[in-house]
């Protein structure tokens, strides 16, 4: 019976959280929601209790001061909350073991305290203390059909019935170990009344529910429940129920279009259900491998978006936990960028005992720029070729251009007068890889018909140079006012 019954994972819904806690453990020997609700005393003191935790609906056990181990069949995901002794531990990393239900998830803050490893591999015929938050007693189950000696209407046990949210626990005894396919070796309790006033027996909402067992020198992690015998029904049609049942003997087994009648014959006297904890000591090698990887840190960017300003520009790391060094490289180089562009970069927890890197795009702006050019003094035509100055901020040369060629022209800097009249000069700085273009600047150039004027350019810089370059420069400085003609020439000043 044993051997062939269905197992179902005892879970409110597989591989998913769930949102609404769901309470536990169904006692054979009573019905009340309250009983075991806080830490065993006595000889079952500190049997567990001290080191069971809460992952979403259901339970885990810190196994040293950053993993809990949890089964891996209920689900979860990195960021989610582990709540221990009071307080919230966030994970930053998990690993699935390939060859049971068993998963660690790691936590990026300290427990103050963990529990031991069962290593012993003898757990047949011991006795445990099992932890679970899922279904109390629900409605009796009494038998379908005479059997031999078991007549019809008898109580053989009771539904899942409703959940609480409480931590709740049990006792039972390891009866047998078993291979499943997917979950791995087994330690296996049945619902056979002998189990004294605690026996228990698990049901939905107990995935994950921890096992202890004291080998001589304490308690210790022994199991992780994950499954339990399923499902039961009073005739041989219909989707039947799932129960915690101490003997199914007149009730049937299976499933929809499949079930079988339990008898005396197969197997000879009470047939029980049980429950199924993945065995912890046949794979403490593996966990142990998975303790002695480095930690994950957490490395976080900053300041990645930056303006050239022509010095290195270096981002922010900070890391969780604090403190921790990081190599840094820009575009595959440790060098750090000063001109704009884009480069990839990638942190790298380099501190001992620990992992983990961040990567992210640090992008340099080119910078923007202005041009300062004064005001042009009005210019006589005649007046020599002369130069006008003009300033960007980026330190990149201005050029200039002439709106009205035949009015004057311009070679670079220098001003070339061919007629009276009037000519935007435009001052410009088309930018680079680092500057942006700059925003154009234009002055008015007013030629008048009257002989040997000269050009002047406002305060910014060298207004103009040429014959006249060294008279008069304060009242050069005011261009566009006449002022009269020197009596010791026949030149007067625009």
């Amino acid at each position: 019976m044993n051997g062939t019954r269905k197992l179902i994972e005892i879970v409110a819904v597989v591989l998913l959280m769930v949102a609404r806690p769901a309470a536990a453990v169904v006692f054979f020997f009573t019905g009340d929601t309250n009983y075991n609700t806080s830490a065993p005393t006595g000889s079952l003191a500190d049997s567990g209790w001290q080191w069971v935790g809460f992952w979403g609906s259901f339970q885990a056990v810190p196994i040293d001061a950053h993993h809990f181990l949890a089964a891996n069949h209920i689900g979860g995901s990195l960021s989610d909350s582990f709540t221990f002794h009071g307080a919230v531990y966030t994970t930053v990393g998990s690993f699935t073991d390939p060859a049971s239900d068993l998963r660690i998830w790691e936590v990026r803050e300290s427990f103050p305290a963990w529990a031991p490893l069962y290593r012993s591999g003898d757990e047949v015929g011991r006795m445990f203390i099992v932890f679970g938050r899922g279904v109390t007693r629900g409605t009796e189950v009494r038998t379908a059909v005479d059997v031999a000696g078991v007549p019809a209407n008898s109580l053989a046990g009771w539904q899942y019935g409703n959940s609480d949210g409480r931590l709740r626990w049990g006792q039972n005894k390891v009866a047998m170990t078993r291979k499943h396919p997917t979950f791995g070796e087994q330690l296996y309790a049945a619902f056979d009344q002998s189990g004294g006033v605690n026996e228990c027996h698990l049901g939905t909402g107990d995935s994950s529910g921890p096992v202890f067992i004291n080998d001589g020198a304490g308690w210790k992690l022994a199991g992780v429940a994950g499954l339990v015998d399923a499902s039961f029904n009073t005739t041989n049609a219909g989707a039947g129920f799932n129960a915690c049942i101490y003997d199914s003997r007149g009730l049937y087994y299976g499933s929809s279009g499949s079930w079988k009648l339990v008898t005396t014959q197969t197997p000879p006297g009470p047939v029980p259900s049980g429950f199924y904890a993945t065995r912890v000591s046949v794979r403490a090698a593996w966990i142990d491998s998975v303790l002695a990887t480095p930690l994950t840190a957490a490395p976080s960017l900053s300041s990645l978006d930056q303006v050239y300003d022509g010095s290195p520009h270096e981002i922010t790391v900070t890391t969780a936990p604090a403190g921790l060094t990081v190599a840094v490289t820009y575009a595959g180089a440790s060098s750090v960028p000063a001109n704009a562009g884009s480069y990839a970069v990638v942190a790298t927890i380099t501190a001992t005992g620990y992992t983990g890197s961040a990567s992210g795009i640090l992008k340099i702006a080119p910078a923007p720029q202005s041009i300062r050019f004064g005001a042009l003094s009005p210019v006589a035509l005649g007046a020599a070729p002369c130069s006008i100055s003009a300033i960007a901020s980026s330190g990149l040369p201005v050029s200039f251009s002439s709106s009205n060629p035949g009015v004057a022209t311009i070679s670079g800097s220098t001003v070339t007068i061919l007629a009276a009249g009037v000519s935007t000069i435009t001052a410009s700085q088309s930018g680079n890889a680092n500057y942006l273009a700059a925003a154009s600047v234009r002055r008015e150039l007013i030629v008048s018909s009257t002989a040997n004027g000269e050009i002047g350019a406002g305060a910014d810089a060298p207004l103009f140079s040429g014959p006249l370059a060294f008279l008069f420069p304060i009242l050069l400085a005011e261009p566009g006012i006449i002022f009269p003609q020197n009596p010791a020439s026949d030149s007067r000043i625009w």
